[in-house]
């Protein structure tokens, strides 16, 4: 094997380890976003709930609440 052909499979190979690093990184981030995702979702069902029990509706109307005007007095 001559040098260059010796270098240019050793590149390919640190090339293709820097990829599926990459590959990996990116799924474990994938993952962690979705935790976060479905912690936020159950967060504001749960806050929902809350809101429902305390003024006596049902979940669909403590959602219109907030889509209304009192959203702005929310904030």
């Amino acid at each position: 094997m001559k040098s260059e052909e010796y270098w240019a499979q050793r590149m390919e190979t640190l090339n293709e380890a820097q990829l599926q690093k990459g590959e990996a990184f990116v799924q474990r981030t994938n993952e962690e976003y979705e935790k976060a995702i479905a912690k936020i979702q159950k967060d504001v069902d749960t806050w929902y709930a809350r809101l429902a029990k305390n003024n006596g509706v049902s979940m669909a109307e403590a959602r219109k609440l907030l889509q209304k005007n009192e959203l702005k007095e929310f904030r």
